[in-house]
């Protein structure tokens, strides 16, 4: 494959990580569900997880109406990363396994990674995933953090 070549299921060394016999070795990607559904933005790499929003129109060929999604997935094979329903990471992703959100109306932004430090010594962070829609809409979808921080509280440059 060369670049700004068009990628197809055809495709020499590529995967569709919906198919129940897929190794990711040679690369993935994912074949978007909705009618019409076009990523709208650059992704957001955090933690292991690729973060890209959809737009999915209301009607084919239509414009302005329609629905955001926000999709979750592991870098490292294109399976679901997150369990939308709890926040935390997905335990044992299967082709099956949702890799998506669908976080509200209009054409969303490219999703911004909150991380939140410990509001106590000991306590975890906290993390979410922020995207904005044309709707007015500011949805937040609560992610794994990191197991831990680290703060630099000061550093010094030192001449060689």
């Amino acid at each position: 494959m060369t670049n700004a070549a068009t990628l197809t299921v055809a495709s020499p060394g590529t995967k569709d990580v919906m198919a129940a016999t897929v190794t990711a070795s040679q690369g993935w990607y994912v074949v978007l569900a909705g009618r019409g559904e076009k990523t709208v933005g650059a992704a957001t790499v955090f933690n292991g997880t690729v973060f890209f929003s959809t737009f999915t129109p209301d009607r084919a060929g239509g414009c302005g109406a329609g629905s955001t999604k926000l999709y979750a997935l592991q870098a490292s094979g294109g399976y679901a990363a997150i369990d939308f329903a709890s926040g935390t990471a997905a335990a044992a992703p299967t082709p099956a396994t949702p890799r998506f959100k669908e976080v509200g109306r209009g054409l969303g932004s490219t999703p911004v990674v909150v991380l939140t430090p410990p509001i106590a010594p000991g306590a975890p962070p906290t993390a979410s995933v922020i995207i904005a829609t044309s709707s007015q809409e500011l949805p937040s979808t609560p992610i794994p953090a990191p197991s831990f921080l680290k703060q630099v509280r000061s550093w010094r440059d030192r001449s060689q």
